[in-house]
This record gives C-alpha cells, structure tokens and sequence, in this order.
C-alpha cells in the first residue's frame, strides 16, 4: 500500500481532530517508537511514511502512545 504524504497529513489530522497545537507538538517530539525521531521525519520516504501510518493506527486502537 502507498501512503502519500497528503494521506498520511490527513490520516494525522482526523486522529488529533481540532487539537491542532497538541498534533503540532507530537509531530516535533521525538519518540521511543521511532527510534527516538519526530514523526514530522517520518514523511521523508514510503518506508518511513509506512511506519508512521502503523504507529497512528496503534495509537487509534490504544497499543502505543
């Protein structure tokens, strides 16, 4: 499956809803999860996109934070 960046930007999005500045923040943080990077490097390639698309579908079902 390709995950544009557009779909990724919207699937990031729809999960934060109207808390812009708490999505902004987690976008800028690093995280353990990956590797200690931000999720906002994570739309560099289709791999990287891939892993961020898994980890905001963990986070939507409560398996990571």
């Amino acid at each position: 499956m390709t995950i544009s960046k557009e779909k990724l930007k919207s699937e990031i999005d729809a999960f934060f809803g109207s808390e812009r500045e708490l999505r902004d923040k987690w976008l800028n943080t690093p995280l353990p999860i990956l590797v200690g990077e931000r999720p906002l490097d994570y739309f560099s390639t289709e791999e990287r996109r891939t892993r961020l698309h898994e980890v905001i579908g963990e986070m939507k079902f409560g398996e990571t934070a």
